[in-house]
């Protein structure tokens, strides 16, 4: 990250949507892979490309591993075996009960890996108190004191958000863009650390998200970038779970690009690389 810092990378969960040189990948233009499993695999197609990768460590479904030992010796491991890590992500949006739980894994990737940065991702502006607090108790709870909370209980290096403003309906009445782009700026700038940021490249029904246009994803890039964003990866670069599905994300289930948003993508891509090196 201090070598390249503005990143561009995209949430990457099936080894079967990498081929062996990662050629499509970086064909869109992306600098660094975003492996969401701690299994090594991804991290493998990584360094064998002399791409470098970041990877989701999921503090809450796997506490058993960390107290067992298992989960802290694999990433010791795989950080050994596969050159190439940039970040290692301890929570994804976490709630305030769980901080606590997050901050010693933090502290511990910190110190194993002192030439990695560690990256907490936040929920949106526009979240309910009981939603960023974990239960009701709190209901006076607001965003900045959530923002505030992460940084300062699991001091992450780097914090990162996610937004996907784009309904089906076109509905913008809960579209809090560039709100929560103003929020997490002041926070992070207010503890003098970069910013990062998950743009919207998929559509899902559960969600009434629909799948953005060319447009949409340049005014989501290009915001953030103006908002001093050094960091960009797009959600999601494969299907999984209720996650688009043949043409509703940067990729197909098998890894072929989609007609439409892979190629948006691609082009938005390589004028963010000339631009983020300013």
């Amino acid at each position: 990250v201090d070598r390249s810092p503005f990143v561009i990378s995209s949430l990457v969960q099936s080894v079967s949507s990498i081929d062996m040189n990662l050629s499509r990948y970086i064909g869109a233009n992306m600098n660094t892979l975003l492996a969401f499993k701690a299994d090594g695999h991804l991290a493998l197609k990584a360094a064998n490309a002399n791409v470098p990768w970041q990877m989701h460590v999921d503090t809450t479904a796997s506490s058993t591993a960390w107290d067992s030992g298992e989960l802290p010796g694999r990433l010791r491991q795989i950080a050994r075996e596969y050159p190439g890590n940039t970040a290692w992500y301890t929570k994804d949006e976490p709630q305030f009960l769980s901080m606590h739980d997050s901050a010693p894994i933090s502290i511990w990737l910190k110190t194993v890996f002192p030439d990695s940065k560690v990256i907490t991702n936040a929920l949106p502006y526009g979240a309910s108190a009981r939603k960023m607090y974990g239960d009701d108790s709190c209901p006076g709870y607001n965003y900045e004191q959530y923002l505030d909370d992460i940084i300062t209980i699991i001091q992450p290096d780097i914090l990162m958000v996610d937004q996907y403003p784009f309904a089906d309906d076109g509905d913008t009445s809960r579209n809090f863009m560039h709100s929560t782009m103003d929020k997490i700026r002041e926070a992070a700038q207010s503890h003098q650390m970069p910013y990062h940021i998950f743009v919207q490249g998929f559509d899902k029904d559960s969600l009434s998200r629909r799948l953005p246009s060319e447009s949409d994803i340049r005014m989501q890039v290009f915001a953030a970038m103006a908002h001093g964003f050094t960091g960009i990866s797009y959600f999601t670069y494969d299907p999984f779970g209720d996650y688009g599905g043949g043409d509703r994300t940067l990729v197909s289930p098998y890894g072929g690009p989609t007609p439409k948003i892979f190629e948006d993508v691609t082009k938005t891509n390589a004028e963010v690389a000339i631009l983020g090196k300013a």
